[in-house]
């Protein structure tokens, strides 16, 4: 799996793994998931301290992929090489 942080100013980062420790120093310790392909899930900060500011490059993301949803906070986008690999773990 490749974890990647996208955060409020549009930067990329490849995280280390998709972890949940991982996922709770980036985006909180509630979280959102949508299934942008069936290789691509977005987890989206359900936390109130981490999602207050808008995410313009992960909205883009969404609404690409059919979302009609304003993006708040960092995101995390955990890609997998087979369909099924990236659902909750």
């Amino acid at each position: 799996m490749i974890a990647t942080l996208i955060t409020t100013d549009g930067v990329y980062r490849q995280l280390p793994d998709s972890s949940h420790d991982t996922m709770h120093a980036h985006i909180g310790a509630a979280w959102d998931m949508l299934t942008l392909t069936d290789t691509t899930d977005m987890w989206i900060s359900d936390d109130p301290h981490h999602a207050h500011t808008l995410n313009t490059e992960a909205t883009t993301i969404a609404r690409g992929k059919g979302f009609d949803t304003d993006i708040h906070g960092a995101v995390i986008v955990i890609t997998t090489p087979r369909p099924a690999l990236a659902l909750v773990h």
